[in-house]
């Protein structure tokens, strides 16, 4: 079993202690996500959880962990950030958490990007709401676009703005 959203250095999961929950489930690999975001409120997981403890983390337990590394579309020479990861074996973009809507013209150039390099791209999804603090990459009725803008990309959705829109009750259920 491959599991597609992994992170470390959260709730005091390191490597270690990681793939030993891996092990407990019975999970031979797993996507390992950084989250990295020059808006994000959260500024535990951008501290924590950056692409740099993600290659660290995949040089210790290479047969463990696929590297995934993530890029705010607003910070300095993304796609240049891309590459780099690229060269140093990273497999996919995500998780994408950043604080824009999800068809963000510099996001859709980065979505562009992973298709060209073969990566998928895991995407986090929130509803915005004005008495919420923290949503990313909302909006996503305008999904369905990005998809057809983005057709060499493969999509991974994850977040509650996602899990409610397939859950069959979305219309039913407030934002």
């Amino acid at each position: 079993m491959i599991a597609v959203h992994r992170h470390i250095h959260w709730f005091g999961h390191g490597p270690t202690k990681a793939v030993k929950h891996m092990d407990k489930l019975g999970v031979e690999r797993s996507w390992l996500l950084g989250w990295e975001s020059i808006k994000t409120g959260r500024e535990v997981a951008r501290n924590t959880m950056t692409n740099r403890r993600t290659y660290n983390a995949c040089k210790e337990f290479p047969d463990r962990f696929i590297p995934f590394c993530s890029v705010d579309p607003l910070s300095k020479e993304p796609e240049k950030q891309m590459h780099k990861w690229a060269e140093l074996g990273f497999r996919g973009l995500g998780e994408q958490k950043v604080r824009l809507r999800i068809d963000n013209p510099d996001s859709v150039a980065l979505y562009h990007l992973a298709g060209e390099l073969g990566w998928p791209v895991l995407f986090h999804v929130d509803n915005w709401h004005p008495e919420v603090p923290f949503w990313y990459n909302h909006n996503v009725a305008a999904l369905g676009g990005v998809l057809k803008e983005c057709p060499k990309t493969t999509f991974v959705g994850h977040g509650p703005g996602f899990w409610r829109e397939i859950s069959g009750d979305a219309d039913a259920s407030p934002p």
